[in-house]
């Protein structure tokens, strides 16, 4: 077996949170070398790439999750970062690791780190706010959580903490009290969060809201996806037939529901 295979069962095992099987594929993956041009050859004989980023991590935090010690998974995640300096899941389970240990500084540097890569990296967003939070910080803790709830508003852990530092601050916090997406693409993006937890009807709002600030094919695309998951056929067809004319492998999809419609004698 490769260390490359070994790495997926490792990875395998902490999705699992067998964090004692992650801690033995992760080390025998780095031990038989994770470099494609030296698939055998021993640890520190080549050049270490993003799985052997990836294995540092997998050490790191199994020792986190399973209450080790929290020196030597410092040590694996140092190595992660030094491994694969572009690589904002190193450096954003170093700044969750740096949190657990109390150094919320440092913790701070290594999430911003990871937030330079990807703006968008949910994980070391939601791990910056928990550690605004614990400074005091709340009003920049507040913001993080807000751009996360921007793009994903059924997502419950970041919800229930907005929540919690909105009552921190004296201030309403219920879902009417939410931002507001500010362009289309923003709220393409939340009616896609809605849709995705089945939200249909919210996800709609959101869609028609950003078609009326910009008709763009794509908003017409996931309107018409939530507007079949109802059973609108008619408006599913509508919006649909607008995003075959930018990708036409689509039209199997509208001839399917052309089909349906004159089953029941719609069309």
């Amino acid at each position: 077996m490769s260390g490359r295979d070994q790495l997926l069962l490792a990875e395998t095992a902490f999705a699992a949170k067998d964090y004692a099987q992650v801690i033995e594929h992760a080390e025998e993956a780095l031990r038989l070398g994770l470099d494609i041009n030296a698939p055998d050859s021993e640890r520190g004989e080549y050049a270490p790439k993003e799985e052997s980023s990836s294995c540092e991590t997998l050490l790191g935090m199994a020792l986190l999750e399973s209450g080790g010690d929290l020196d030597a998974a410092l040590e694996h995640c140092n190595r992660a970062v030094t491994f694969a300096r572009e690589d904002k899941r190193a450096w954003g389970n170093r700044g969750h690791l740096r949190r657990e240990r109390g150094e919320l500084d440092l913790a701070l540097a290594d999430l911003d780190s990871a937030l330079n890569i990807d703006r968008d990296y949910v994980f070391a967003r939601l791990r910056r706010a928990q550690c605004l939070q614990t400074l005091g910080r709340l009003e920049q803790a507040e913001d993080d959580l807000a751009q996360i709830l921007l793009k994903n508003p059924c997502d419950a852990f970041p919800f229930t903490l907005w929540q919690e530092i909105r009552l921190q601050r004296g201030l309403p916090n219920d879902a009417a009290a939410l931002p507001i997406p500010k362009d289309a693409a923003a709220l393409v993006a939340r009616g896609q969060g809605f849709a995705q937890s089945n939200e249909h009807l919210r996800a709609i709002a959101d869609f028609d809201a950003a078609i009326a600030l910009n008709p763009a094919p794509l908003a017409f695309l996931y309107r018409g996806l939530s507007q079949r998951a109802l059973g609108n056929l008619v408006q599913a067809k509508a919006d649909l037939e607008v995003w075959v004319k930018v990708d036409p492998g689509w039209a199997p999809t509208v001839a399917a529901i052309d089909a349906a419609l004159k089953a029941q004698g719609a069309a």
